[in-house]
C-alpha cells in the first residue's frame, strides 16, 4: 500500500473525489500534492465546487 503524501480533511475529500470523477485521479492527486486548488485540472476549475452548490440548491428545494 502507498502512503499518501498529502492529507485531506472530510470536506476536501468529498471535494478530491468529485473532482477526479470529472478531471482523473492521478491529475487530481498531482493538483493537490503542488498545492494547487483540488478543481485546479477540472471542467471550468471549479467542478466540486459547483456540484456541492447545486446539490444544496436541490435540498432547498425539497430533493433528499
Amino acid at each position: 500500500q502507498r502512503e499518501s503524501s498529502f492529507s485531506l480533511n472530510d470536506d476536501q475529500m468529498l471535494r478530491a473525489m468529485i473532482a477526479a470523477y470529472n478531471g482523473g485521479a492521478t491529475a487530481t492527486a498531482n493538483a493537490i500534492k503542488a498545492g494547487q486548488d483540488i478543481d485546479a485540472n477540472t471542467t471550468g476549475k471549479d467542478y466540486s465546487k459547483d456540484v456541492l452548490n447545486r446539490t444544496g440548491w436541490f435540498q432547498l428545494h425539497g430533493w433528499r
